[in-house]
């Protein structure tokens, strides 16, 4: 066997493999890692930029509720009727948070959706006009409900009292607690109500409501009795001679003949009125101011003049109105008033007086003594009288040169309200209160002076008439002018 040297073998390419592999590993490895890196950093770029598109909806969306709330505010803060402290308007605010996340969506809206939207969009102009339409509305209200309450120019009395009470509520005249909303649901725009809560029961009041009044008879939310005086005496002094009204303006046309009588001490001569031709001439002017009133006024008017007479029952304004003799009642009822109170209600007109004295054999000595303290009484009755019809209490006892000092208080010291005042005299004590009729205040004031109860109470029975319902005299039948003419 012969022997053979073994072939070796050097292997070059296995290494250049491994290496090439090492490469091709390594490099595959760091693609990866560039493409997961990349994409690392698309996504942080892409998760800024929704984070901040997100920031910005969410800002938007706050933008948008808060530009609506100070809308709302705003009409608020600048209406002197309701405070924004007392409105409690949260559903408002829950309507204006969902309003800006909607605006805000990219998905079709919902027709519930888009009536939604341009409620709360119309709401702050629809709040500042029924406020604006309710103020003008109540402007004359505290006249109305107040010292005019039952007289013309003021608030009827025989209506339901809800709307007249609401009134005084809504001005903080009464005391109440109030809300405000807005239904922003309602496909004729938003509806804005107000509700006051009166002595326990609420009343509301809604722009649906105001809208409704604007073509209704009523010319507010309560019914307020027409204030005819003006008209009444520009149809007098149409009339009289001399434009001066009274007992001296009276033409001819409108006088009897002469008569002459002998009372208290004179001579006196006048003509009687004819009022029955004064009052027909009226009647052409009357009833153009009586045509002029819508219904309700009519019923207001109607109700005022007729709530004294024996039987009365008001008319309701729910009513078809006044029927035919109903309208003449209220004529001749206008016709009355106009007379009485622009022509002096006077049945006569005094051209002459002479005084009769005891030298001309006309009065003996007594009686002239007599007549004296007559005409003494009468002066000094219209003196009082015209002080308590021109003034306020106070200032009648000082017109009188009574002393106002000794004061009567509602809690009985220094600390209250006055109410009163006290005099003492002759062992007797006087009180004069706010409260008191006219006729007591009179009665104690003559009183007072010295005069005897059936002296006074016969001057009583001349200066105030007899009230037909209560059949009790209480309102001063003639001014102390004409009186002591």
């Amino acid at each position: 066997m012969s022997y053979r040297n073994p072939q070796q073998v050097v292997d070059t390419q296995t290494g250049q493999h491994y290496r090439n592999l090492q490469k091709t590993i390594s490099s595959t490895f760091g693609a990866v890692a560039k493409n997961y890196s990349e994409e690392q950093e698309k996504k942080r770029l892409k998760l800024l930029k929704d984070a901040k598109a997100s920031q910005e909806l969410k800002n938007k969306i706050e933008n948008n509720g808060i530009q609506k709330k100070l809308d709302i505010n705003k009409v608020l803060l600048n209406n002197p009727l309701i405070s924004q402290s007392a409105t409690g308007i949260i559903q408002q605010q829950k309507d204006i948070d969902m309003y800006s996340v909607l605006k805000e969506q990219k998905s079709p809206r919902t027709p519930e959706e888009k009536v939604f939207m341009a409620n709360v969009e119309l709401a702050p102009v629809a709040l500042k006009k029924f406020l604006t339409t309710m103020g003008s509305y109540l402007v004359n209200s505290e006249k109305e409900l107040g010292k005019n309450l039952g007289k013309m120019g003021g608030a009827a009395e025989f209506q339901s009292q809800d709307y007249p009470n609401f009134a005084a509520a809504f001005l903080n005249l009464a005391p109440a607690d109030r809300k405000l909303s807005i239904d922003n649901t309602q496909e004729g725009g938003p509806v804005v109500k107000v509700t006051m809560n009166v002595d326990g029961k609420d009343i509301s009041i809604d722009s649906t409501m105001i809208e409704q009044l604007q073509g209704y008879d009523s010319k507010g939310i309560y019914e307020v009795i027409p204030d005819v005086s003006e008209d009444a005496k520009e149809s007098v002094v149409a009339l009289l001679g001399d434009e001066k009204g009274g007992n001296k303006g009276f033409k001819e046309k409108y006088l009897n003949n002469p008569v002459t009588e002998v009372k208290g001490g004179y001579e006196i001569t006048y003509q009687p009125v004819n009022k029955d031709a004064f009052k027909s001439d009226l009647n052409t002017s009357a009833q153009s101011t009586i045509n002029s009133l819508t219904k309700n006024e009519s019923v207001s008017l109607y109700n005022f003049f007729a709530k004294n007479k024996e039987g009365f029952i008001p008319v309701d304004y729910s009513s078809q109105g006044l029927d035919d003799e109903q309208k003449k009642e209220l004529l001749k009822d206008y016709i009355d008033y106009s007379y009485d109170n622009f022509a002096g209600g006077q049945s006569r007109v005094e051209i002459g007086k002479r005084r009769l004295r005891e030298d001309d054999g006309t009065l003996s000595s007594s009686e002239s003594s007599a007549q004296k303290k007559a005409q003494e009484l009468e002066l000094y009755s219209g003196e009082v009288l015209q002080a308590i019809e021109e003034n306020k209490l106070e200032d009648t006892l000082k017109a009188l040169n009574i002393s106002t000092n000794n004061v009567i208080t509602s809690t009985g010291d220094e600390k209250g309200d006055i109410t009163g005042y006290f005099l003492k005299k002759g062992g007797n004590e006087y009180q004069f209160k706010s409260t008191d009729s006219d006729i007591d205040t009179f009665k104690k004031l003559m009183e007072i002076k010295g005069y005897k109860k059936v002296d006074i109470q016969n001057q009583v029975d001349k200066l105030f008439k007899l009230d037909e319902k209560t059949k009790t005299k209480t309102t001063p039948n003639t001014t102390a002018a004409q009186f002591n003419k």
